[in-house]
């Protein structure tokens, strides 16, 4: 007999899909989480420590708070900055942030390992720093790396500390940043090729610079001699009265030969001799006495008239002055 095979529904393809809405709320949650320590964070380190004196009160309602998450953000923020890492506690966010988002997406959060290993690493290297600094700032480092800082102290002293820190910051470097000697190397000669490279340019560019001021230079001064030549030029303004000489100059070539006495023609006209008969008997009558005209007196009268007008101009004759001359 042939046996039957059963197939078996895919449980995981059904339970993943069930259990989706309560991975998105959870990551909600958790985004809200890391928007909440952040803002509780900021306050702490802007208001200060106006809530730290008086944390035991806080759990009283009627008391008001300078955190802006209230007594809760009060709560919070005392925990991680003060009694935990101080200002590498900001890392913590940021790790919350990346899980809430990953369940929010429906990403595999194993993806998330290296990561999250790396943000508490680099979180132990900055509270340990910072812990140098408790006597000044202790919100820098937090009790947490303050006491690191010191038991470590007790071991290898301070110059050891700081050479441990020196080795782990290059180990965070070359393993998490990616950062080996071969890429500092390639780095160093990038950057000389490219400074080389901007050098050769602006060296051009200054030369090509140079050029065209010494050809704008050198125009300009054969400008400024053509100026000065047309400057030299005068320019006499023509007169309209004047006479042009050369149109007054003889068109003869000798004009001394000709002779500018005007020359008379004499005609001679033939005269013959004739006569004139007058053949009318004139008859002379007797002229009368009674119509001869005086011109003698008329001619007189003009004379003085003459006369007086010149003695008017002139004044009487001083025969005087014959004499004495």
């Amino acid at each position: 007999m042939v046996k039957k095979q059963v197939v078996q529904p895919n449980t995981e393809k059904i339970s993943s899909k069930n259990y989706r809405p309560q991975k998105f709320v959870f990551g909600c949650f958790l985004v809200l989480i890391a928007v909440g320590l952040l803002i509780s964070f900021l306050s702490y380190y802007i208001t200060g420590n106006s809530d730290q004196s008086q944390l035991a009160s806080l759990t009283n309602r009627n008391f008001k708070t300078e955190n802006w998450l209230g007594i809760i953000g009060a709560h919070l923020s005392h925990f991680f900055i003060y009694n935990g890492f101080g200002i590498a506690s900001f890392i913590f966010i940021k790790s919350i942030m990346l899980v809430g988002i990953y369940f929010i997406l429906d990403i595999n959060i194993l993806k998330l390992r290296k990561s999250i290993f790396w943000d508490l690493y680099l979180v132990l290297i900055i509270s340990l720093f910072l812990g140098f600094f408790w006597n000044q700032l202790p919100n820098l480092s937090g009790i947490v790396g303050y006491e690191i800082n010191l038991f470590v102290q007790d071991y290898i002293g301070k110059i050891g500390l700081l050479l441990l820190l020196v080795l782990l910051f290059i180990s965070f470097l070359i393993f998490k940043i990616k950062i080996s000697p071969d890429k500092i190397k390639n780095k160093f000669e990038e950057i000389k090729r490219n400074t080389q490279t901007a050098s050769k340019e602006l060296s051009e560019d200054l030369e090509l610079e140079i050029n065209q001021n010494n050809v704008t230079s050198t125009n300009f001064k054969e400008f400024e001699l053509e100026e000065d030549a047309i400057s030299k030029i005068e320019i006499k303004p023509v007169s309209s009265f004047e006479i042009d000489k050369e149109s007054l100059k003889p068109t003869i070539g000798n004009p001394s030969e000709l002779s500018l006495e005007p020359k008379i023609k004499k005609h001679q006209i033939p005269v013959e001799n004739f006569s004139i008969e007058d053949k009318t008997a004139v008859q002379e009558e007797p002229i009368e006495e009674s119509f001869v005209i005086e011109t003698v007196e008329e001619e007189e009268t003009i004379e003085e008239n003459l006369a007086a007008r010149i003695v008017d101009n002139f004044g009487e004759f001083d025969p005087t002055l014959e004499l004495s001359n």
